[in-house]
Order: structure tokens, then sequence, then C-alpha cells
């Protein structure tokens, strides 16, 4: 998903950590936290970025699933520039 939003920019270092719920529906809760310099210029130590998950899905016949989620994604910024109003 990163790839797609923020393009290569957004390739870091960090741990992802994820729980699946045992039950019939697919329940899935997770977060990321990751050093976030490439994307967002964040030198000092430390979480850069975080990042948290959580995914619904579940099967529909013998060939098809859906999944719906919801993401957040927080970053700290050094010096950005910014064009606007």
């Amino acid at each position: 998903m990163y790839d797609a939003l923020f393009g290569e920019a957004h390739i870091q270092d960090g741990v992802q950590a994820k729980w699946v719920a045992p039950t019939d529906l697919l329940v899935e809760l997770g977060g990321e936290i990751g050093r976030g310099a490439e994307i967002n210029n964040y030198s000092d130590n430390g979480a850069g970025t975080v990042s948290l998950f959580a995914h619904i899905g579940g099967d529909f016949g013998p060939s098809h699933a859906w999944r719906a989620g919801l993401s957040y994604l927080r970053a700290k910024v050094d010096e950005r520039e910014f064009e606007g109003r």
C-alpha cells in the first residue's frame, strides 16, 4: 500500500506486529513502527512513522472472498517545503 501511495520514497527500516483472531471471520489488528527517514527527512533516532491498522473479511462461495479495513499513518517531518495557500 505504501508503494502505491508514496512510491519508493517510503521504503524504510522498521518492525511490524499483527494479531489474527482465531475466528471464522478474519479479524486482523496490527501496527508498525518505522524509522521514516526516506519519506519525511526525519533525522533523529527513534520512530519517524507509526501505523495502525484493522482488517475484517471472510469467504463467500468456494472461490470468492472480501476484506475491508482502516489504517492510520503518522509521520514526523523535519524541514519539508510546502507550496500552498
